[in-house]
């Protein structure tokens, strides 16, 4: 079975990240001057080293984290903030759910004086059944 392309998240231009990433990618953001490998492994007792490092070479590929190296160590560093992610996977899952994004409505709507009342039912419903499909909180 062929693997299916990595989607590119709109707003930010990178790929979006897997479960497993974003897992590491939560830890990494707690830390805003970075977190040594040795850290970010602890967190991972579950991961053979060798997968921790490939895991974390991806995401820096991605363009997500950058590493140094401190001493026999590497720090990594996030490039892009947790709401940014948050925010472009969000307008992604959207437009992929609905195939336009959320603005090209509210743009629709501002040109009129008035909205229906079912025009405002239906946005309200569409943005429930986004933070459903998403988890998120709106």
């Amino acid at each position: 079975m062929a693997k299916k392309p990595e989607e590119v998240l709109a707003g930010i231009g990178l790929k979006r990240l897997s479960a497993t990433e974003l897992e590491y990618m939560n830890v990494i953001w707690r830390y805003p001057d970075g977190i040594s490998s040795n850290e970010l492994y602890e967190n991972f007792p579950q991961h053979a080293l060798k997968t921790k490092r490939v895991i974390l070479h991806n995401i820096t590929k991605k363009g997500y984290i950058s590493s140094i190296k401190e001493g026999r160590h590497q720090k990594y560093i996030f490039t892009i903030q947790e709401k940014e992610y948050q925010t472009a996977l969000e307008r992604h899952m959207f437009v992929r759910k609905f195939g336009f994004p959320l603005e090209d409505i509210v743009a629709e709507f501002c040109g009129k004086k008035k909205l229906e009342e079912g025009q405002i039912q239906r946005l309200y419903g569409l943005l429930e059944e986004l933070k459903d499909e998403a988890d998120v909180q709106l």
